[in-house]
């Protein structure tokens, strides 16, 4: 927790408008640590970024539905029950 608590983010928060690459970053409904909020500015500063919100579950959406999370990965346009969220 220590090192967490020391992460410096601000440089990479200043670098994501640089990242000229496709971004999916794909959010749980639940997530009570990383707010959607957060994920949305987040997606705003990334010029190519898709955030879908996955319902149903939280922080660790990787691990409590690795399912749905493997579908987009896979194919990330591919409709697998996540929803656009918009920014």
């Amino acid at each position: 927790l220590g090192m967490l608590a020391a992460w410096d983010l601000e440089p990479l928060w200043g670098a994501l408008g640089d990242l000229d690459v496709d971004v999916l970053l794909v959010a749980g409904a639940l997530d009570r640590a990383v707010p959607l909020a957060q994920q949305r500015a987040a997606a705003a500063r990334l010029p190519r970024a898709r955030l879908l919100q996955l319902p149903g579950v939280g922080h660790l959406l990787h691990e409590e539905r690795p399912d749905r999370v493997g579908a987009h990965l896979r194919e990330p346009s591919a409709p697998t029950g996540a929803s656009d969220v918009e920014r």
